[in-house]
């Protein structure tokens, strides 16, 4: 096995460290207005969270917490 000398190499282009980019601070310029009824959802599901110490409900759960809340499906006819 014979070592070739850097001469002999094809020419490669050397490689350049990519700069890090500073991504800018998301900021939210808006806010969206909620109704009362959102908010008591809100509540609701913030209140359902911790008191199980999860993150994300299932929607199996988030359903229980509507039914909770007194929502029901109303059938048409």
């Amino acid at each position: 096995m014979s070592v070739k000398s850097p001469e002999s190499r094809p020419h490669v282009a050397p490689v350049r460290a990519r700069r890090e980019k500073s991504k800018p601070e998301r900021v939210s310029h808006f806010t969206v207005p909620v109704d009362d009824d959102a908010m008591e959802f809100i509540q609701a599901i913030e209140a359902f969270k911790k008191a199980r110490s999860r993150p994300f409900p299932t929607w199996g759960e988030v359903l229980k917490v509507l039914k909770d809340l007194g929502y029901r499906k109303v059938r048409e006819g």
